[in-house]
């Protein structure tokens, strides 16, 4: 694998956020069921603290021995090399055209409702 740096940081980095989401969402479960005074407050410091970097970490263990999961990141790290982003002429010239479009778009559209508003109030006798 030659994108094992990126690889293993997308790895991390969802790990990261298994750890975190599970820590907070533990945090506020002992909170509401009071786990501390049910069973202790050592036993709930290790749930809250230990369960959420033993879900990262088998996160991250699942993902890097998974060939599967490894395959189809490397493969999409692969693919981002493959993207050509346009210089700044190309942005240039892209930006000129949309906010001309925008532009005729607003006054086409602008003169259309006011037709249809006209002829409303003909119609009606406004």
């Amino acid at each position: 694998m030659k994108n094992s740096k990126f690889v293993n940081l997308l790895f991390i980095s969802a790990s990261a956020i298994v750890w975190y989401l599970s820590y907070y969402y533990l945090e506020r479960i002992a909170g509401y069921f009071q786990l501390s005074r049910q069973i202790g407050n050592g036993p709930a410091e290790i749930v809250r603290h230990g369960l959420p970097i033993v879900l990262g970490a088998a996160l991250f263990l699942i993902f890097k021995t998974n060939s599967k999961v490894s395959n189809f990141v490397n493969d999409c790290v692969d693919e981002l090399y493959l993207v050509v982003f346009p210089g700044s002429k190309e942005v240039r010239i892209g930006t000129f055209w949309v906010i001309t479009l925008v532009i005729l778009a607003g006054i086409i559209f602008g003169l259309l409702d006011m037709g249809i508003v006209f002829t409303i109030r003909k119609l009606i006798g406004a």
